[in-house]
């Protein structure tokens, strides 16, 4: 059997209420985490989709939920975040 390596994405996020926009958001902060990367705006950008309006605005809602916490920012809009623990979840 294969060697599972557990994650930091928790499943809980699918039941959040959440935008597929800011679901999807979550999943890629969970991959930067997973590959020892940092959840940094720069970092997301690399992966995300969508426009940079719309990465704000997921990473703004995950804020909102206390799903992620930014941990440092500048003018430009270029923040660094980390992932919250469960317990400090907000439903909407």
């Amino acid at each position: 059997m294969p060697d599972l390596k557990e994650t930091s994405m928790n499943r809980r996020v699918f039941t959040m209420g959440l935008s597929v926009e800011s679901t999807s958001a979550y999943l890629l902060c969970c991959a930067l985490v997973d590959s020892a990367k940092t959840i940094s705006t720069r970092n997301l950008l690399e992966l995300w989709n969508g426009s940079a309006a719309q990465l704000s605005e997921s990473l703004l809602a995950l804020e909102e939920r206390g799903m992620l916490k930014r941990i440092l920012g500048d003018a430009e809009g270029n923040a660094v975040f980390q992932l919250c623990e469960e317990a400090d979840w907000r439903p909407g």
